[in-house]
């Protein structure tokens, strides 16, 4: 009944973000090392925080205080500590390092957030550029034209075609703005749930496993993510077979999933983790396998997995970067075609009406 009662309260909680666990993880590693007991730690970091997250850090002082390790206290909140975060915890406990721990598992949430932003932030000005465009061509439509319809009633000759297009396209929405609102929004829905079907899932990873930069960019962020957390697990004493298992629990990546799945099974049939790699280049880069097998013949794996991370999350920022410069100069030229297309399309018939007049 406790356990159950617990799990319930803890959903009831909001979720910690990214950056609320690190700093959590942070703070805690600070006062255990100038000496303060986990409890009194934990107490003096909720008293810091707003109450809404404080709620959490309060019961899981309070699971402590019963004498419950802090891998266990922590995990009653699966919605913001997950697997990796209590493995490491629970072997931070097992030989005494658990300051050690809390500071490895901040450091990797910092870096695991730094890559993530620089994703997005890849995306940020192609939508900038697609929101931007639709705003002006909207403006233009829906305010300036309606201003200038009765020119356009009183001229007798033909309107060009981008003029009647545009004209209908203003009718359309005048007409039925609420109804192609409500689409809009249904269809928006409607992909969000459909991308979570497995099949919908599995044909937008082949995607992405198959398009030049997207390839790119997936294969060196799933081999950063997995190097960086695969060589710091390794390095605090965990056995390689335990530690995919922990990673895989965080990848979301269905090919990367039943890969680490494999990787595993190889890895207990006796056969070296080097051998596997080299069997998947649709999925991990060369130099992966290349270091894997140097820090399995040198007894240095952590060391060469670490090593390989820094080299793939450079990699993924620097294509990053070249595809946002790539693609400025097609999202600028796409912007003016459609603006162009909408100015001209108004301007054109007025031209030919001031030049029939002069004549």
């Amino acid at each position: 009944m406790r356990v159950a009662s617990v799990s319930s309260n803890s959903y009831r909680m909001r979720k910690l973000s990214c950056a609320e666990r690190i700093s959590f993880l942070r703070s805690t590693t600070v006062y255990m090392r100038s000496g303060m007991p986990l409890t009194n730690a934990l107490a003096l970091y909720a008293g810091s925080i707003e109450r809404s997250s404080s709620e959490m850090i309060t019961s899981i002082g309070n699971a402590i205080a019963e004498g419950r390790p802090l891998s266990a206290a922590l995990s009653d909140h699966p919605r913001s500590f997950g697997p990796v975060e209590i493995g490491v915890l629970r072997a931070g406990e097992a030989t005494g390092a658990l300051p050690e721990h809390l500071e490895y598992l901040a450091a990797l949430l910092e870096r695991r957030a730094r890559l993530s932003a620089s994703l997005r932030s890849a995306l940020i000005y192609p939508m900038i550029v697609f929101f931007g465009t639709t705003a002006i061509s909207g403006f233009i439509i829906l305010y300036a034209l309606p201003r200038i319809l009765p020119i356009f009633a009183g001229f007798h000759e033909r309107l060009p075609f981008s003029t009647r297009l545009l004209l209908h396209a203003y009718a359309l929405v005048h007409d039925h703005f609420l109804l192609l609102l409500l689409a809009a929004i249904a269809a928006a829905f409607a992909c969000r749930q459909a991308s979570r079907w497995p099949r919908v899932r599995r044909a937008l990873e082949r995607a992405a496993l198959r398009a030049p930069i997207a390839r790119n960019i997936t294969k060196n962020y799933y081999a950063g993510v997995l190097c960086r957390l695969l060589g710091g697990l390794i390095r605090r004493g965990m056995r390689l077979p335990a530690a995919i298992d922990l990673a895989r629990s965080t990848v979301r990546f269905e090919a990367y999933r039943a890969s680490l799945t494999s990787l595993d099974t190889h890895i207990l049939s006796g056969s070296p983790a080097s051998t596997y790699l080299r069997t998947r280049p649709d999925l991990y880069p060369a130099e992966m396998a290349a270091l894997a097998e140097l820090g399995e013949a040198t007894g240095t794996l952590a060391t060469c997995l670490e090593s390989a991370a820094d080299l793939f999350e450079e990699r993924l920022a620097k294509t990053l970067k070249a595809a946002s410069s790539s693609l400025e100069p097609a999202l600028l030229a796409c912007a003016g075609i459609v603006v162009g297309f909408v100015a001209l399309s108004i301007l054109s018939p007025i031209y030919t009406l001031t030049q029939g007049i002069s004549a």
